[in-house]
């Protein structure tokens, strides 16, 4: 057997294996918010609101259940949380909550057998020369020397014609669609047919378009279709006429009219049949009706398919072209692949085997892969990464600098000169080059938030900005940068003309901020055209926006940072979160954990200490000045506040008040005695690393490893950073029933999923006062554990007790040994509110002759940090 086949055998087991996990995952899914967007030739379609981040290919086809009633349809889009669904029926303007339905394996199934016909198949030479890059540079031949590159867009063009295989390295901004439409013209102009391919309906649209844009002129309707239904507004309300469903209206306008009349008579007898008023001749009416747009439908479906099987340039999505047979089963003179390095391998094989003549690829190999969920070897191999580093190009760039056919795009014209040089340097090897037109993504760095900087670092170090990890699940989240986030979002809104898009790692902080922009931007997040995508990286590559909010979530008390952060795909990751913006990038991030974290090379702190060089850096000490006097509606910030504010809110809640106190003993007796008389006619939750602990109230305590504090109320109103005040003394409260509902997901508080655990009452007068001495809730070697880093280098350290129950904190980086410094002790007492178990005053640090101790306030007795341990 041959290498070839071997491998297109090895491609179909791999897909099997994915089969089966996606079977095994199952694949239904809840959607809310739907809005009825437009019609067309008896296609509705629809915009929901996912309750989780799911991956599903464009095209893939769907059912649809609401109200007992089944409706099928297709996947148009997915940006973030919102999915763009095409259906077969109208199922009414607003859709509060619906089940959807997908079975994605088929379209799975269907590629696999695409590829056992190309075994099956002698003539596959271009499948074998696309998938090992084997192709040769024709253009290097003597005869071919005579040609003349005006530029990169002439060279391509010939390369696409004269050569049986082209790839094409496009950075983000350097024009991927402008030279692909470039190439096409050329080949339109030597007769030759195209096929465009992409993985999304986005792509597609837009190479399309810029196509047309370049042969209107010249253009005659037909010769270019878009197969599927398109998003971009250019190709639905403008001139152009490429649509088969368009081409097909444009020259029949009389069953076009027909079909419409039809359709609002069937939409009206409808209505009377669902309320029972249709008499018997109005029944029989609506059963003609639907009849004759049946017989209508079937006649313009034929007419749409002349349209694309005659069309000299076809655009339609890789996953349409390989389950439908108008595509497969024709062969084109050149077929373009966009956006090939996020397209399975088998993908791109198929897309070769439907060509007579050329195969061009384009993408970029330095941003993310393709994303399959197996975990087998062949899984790895050939769904898991793309065609470049499959044929050799990658390779060849490290080993020679180049490859025979490929041709990397260096001017781009997204970014800002600023942001565009970072990433130049760290993942292009300095090539990329500024066009002209990049100065005047000036005016966005202009713009606020933070006006005349493209660059801002926000650090939360020492800002009680706590990393949080989903009760059940990986997936991390920070509800302080969540906030902040918003914050930011809402001030760069007042801004005219400007796009806002946020980036996290995780996507359950994902979740989070879109929950906040639904509630605290309603009018916004309800306008199609203005709404604001809150997505992990991997669903935001292929967008820009001009202003982005990075926000790498991570924190303390996390031990480690996630494989998102530190992981082998890392600078993919950056690299995409970076080149989203075209004027402004906003970093949110902790440098403190970090740095303690992660090694100097990793592209997190890389750009980090870019920004600290080139941009502008908000930290603890200026960030009160920055949030002082702004009036948001629905979001508050508290600086330097009082308890009597959120203890007012406490005392409004009707239903359920949930309070998370990482130490028992921050829980004051102002704030105790005032949930002891709420405690009688609503229910209350103490989320608390040590339960038992709390003693003397009836509350439901739940153990949780929280070192956040934060409240919320009635499951509508967050306040995060009471009742116990981080030093810096910010408390924020937002009124948010979505992300309050979600936090209350993530943190595992079900009505009947918990262990409830009630304190019996301390009835002795003082026991509760000696619960509150030492031994603290919180020991100093887990505070140690979590908080504390090495003098040298910032890396994690591990307590050790040696000789003498001498402690020793030993740096899992460099080694060195470090001591308990008075500095740390003091941060030790601001989290524990260590009392005195005489006194009840509370201890402070000091340096002794022997090294630092604690010593009480009132009464002056010493302690051992030993007993503390």
């Amino acid at each position: 057997m041959s290498d070839f086949r071997k491998d297109v055998y090895e491609m179909i087991k791999a897909l099997d294996l994915e089969i089966s996990q996606l079977q095994q995952k199952g694949a239904k899914y809840r959607i809310n918010d739907g809005q009825f967007l437009k019609e067309t030739n008896q296609c509705y379609t629809y915009q929901f609101l996912l309750a989780d981040e799911i991956t599903l290919p464009d095209g893939s086809p769907v059912r649809l259940v609401y109200k007992n009633k089944t409706v099928y349809g297709e996947v148009l889009a997915i940006e973030g949380f919102d999915i763009t669904i095409e259906l077969s029926d109208y199922i009414g303007d607003v859709v509060e909550e619906a089940e959807l339905y997908c079975e994605p394996w088929n379209i799975l199934k269907e590629l696999k057998n695409r590829l056992q016909n190309i075994i099956n198949s002698k003539k596959n030479g271009l499948c074998r020369l696309v998938l090992y890059g084997d192709g040769k540079n024709i253009l290097d031949n003597d005869i071919y020397q005579n040609l003349q590159f005006k530029n990169v867009q002439t060279e391509l063009a010939a390369r696409a014609y004269y050569n049986k295989t082209t790839y094409i390295w496009g950075p983000p901004g350097t024009g991927k669609t402008y030279n692909l439409a470039k190439v096409t013209d050329y080949c339109i102009s030597k007769n030759c047919t195209v096929l465009l391919l992409s993985h999304s309906n986005a792509a597609v649209d837009g190479l399309v378009y810029k196509i047309y844009e370049q042969q209107k002129n010249v253009w005659t309707p037909g010769k270019i279709v878009r197969f599927g239904v398109p998003k971009l507004p250019e190709l639905l309300k403008g001139d152009a006429i490429i649509t088969a469903s368009q081409l097909v209206e444009h020259k029949y306008p009389k069953l076009k009219k027909e079909k419409e009349k039809l359709f609002h008579e069937q939409q009206y007898l409808r209505k009377k049949v669902k309320s029972g008023n249709a008499t018997k001749d109005e029944k029989e009416k609506l059963a003609i009706i639907e009849d004759k747009l049946k017989e209508i439908r079937k006649n313009i479906r034929l007419l749409e398919d002349e349209y694309i099987n005659k069309a000299q340039v076809l655009g339609v999505t890789l996953s349409k072209a390989a389950l439908n047979s108008l595509i497969y089963n024709r062969k084109f003179d050149v077929v373009i692949v966009d956006e090939a390095s996020m397209a399975y391998i088998p993908y791109v094989v198929f897309a070769a085997s439907l060509a007579k003549k050329s195969v061009v690829v384009c993408g970029d190999f330095k941003q993310l892969p393709p994303i399959a969920i197996g975990q087998h070897e062949l899984i790895e191999r050939w769904l898991k990464r793309d065609i470049f580093e499959q044929a050799g190009i990658v390779k060849a760039l490290k080993e020679k600098g180049k490859h025979p056919n490929m041709v990397m795009l260096v001017e781009q014209r997204r970014m800002h000169k600023d942001i565009a040089y970072f990433a130049s340097k760290n993942f292009y090897d300095d090539k990329l080059a500024n066009h002209r037109s990049v100065k005047s993504k000036q005016s966005i760095a202009n713009s606020k938030p933070f006006p005349g900087n493209a660059l801002v670092l926000i650090d939360l170090d020492n800002l009680g900005a706590y990393g949080f990890r989903e009760w059940d699940k990986v997936s991390r989240f920070n509800v302080f940068s969540a906030f902040l986030s918003i914050f930011l979002i809402i001030k760069a809104t007042k801004e005219q003309n400007i796009s806002i898009g946020y980036i996290s790692p995780f996507n359950a902080q994902a979740r989070l901020v879109s929950a906040l922009l639904l509630d605290l931007l309603p009018d916004i997040q309800q306008d199609k055209g203005k709404r604001i995508i809150a997505a992990t990286v991997h669903k935001f590559q292929g967008s820009e926006r001009d202003i982005i909010i990075y926000d790498v979530v991570e924190s303390f008390p996390q031990k480690k940072a996630s494989i998102l952060i530190n992981g082998h795909e890392t600078d993919r990751l950056v690299n995409v979160a970076v080149t989203r913006a075209r004027g402004k990038l906003i970093n949110i991030a902790d440098t403190n954990f970090l740095r303690s974290q992660l090694n100097q090379n990793n592209p997190t702190l890389k750009l980090i200490f870019y920004i600290m060089k080139n941009g502008e850096v908000i930290n603890w000490l200026n960030i009160k000045e920055i949030l002082k006097g702004e009036q948001i509606q629905g979001i508050e910030w508290y600086i330097d506040t009082k308890e009597e504010v959120w203890i007012k809110e406490i005392m409004k809640a009707k239903n359920e008040i949930i309070i998370s106190l990482p130490n028992p003993n921050t829980l004051k007796e102002n704030l105790r005695v005032v949930l002891e008389d709420l405690e009688k006619k609503l229910s209350i939750y103490i989320l608390t690393n040590e339960p038992e602990k709390i003693t003397g109230i009836k509350f439901i305590n739940i153990q949780r490893d929280c070192v956040a504090s934060f409240i919320i109320i009635d499951r509508k109103i967050i306040i995060y950073g009471a009742p116990k005040l981080h030093p810096t003394k910010l408390v924020i409260k937002a009124c948010s029933p979505r992300a309050a509902k979600l936090l209350v997901n993530f943190l595992g508080i079900y009505d009947n999923n918990f262990s409830v655990q009630r304190e019996i009452a301390v009835t002795k007068e003082g026991a509760l006062a000696r619960e509150l001495v030492v031994k603290p809730a919180y020991s100093l070697k887990k505070y140690v554990e979590i908080w504390a880093n090495c003098s040298q280098c910032g890396k994690q350290v591990i307590p050790q007790l040696i000789y003498n129950n001498k402690i020793v904190l030993v740096c899992t980086f460099c080694g060195k040994h470090n001591k308990i410094t008075v500095r740390l002790l003091k941060k030790y007492l601001e989290h524990t509110n260590l009392k005195c178990k005489t006194c009840l005053s509370f201890f402070e640090a000091k340096k002794g002759k022997f090294g630092p101790y604690l010593e009480c306030r009132g009464c002056g007795k010493r302690l051992d940090i030993n007993s503390l341990w």
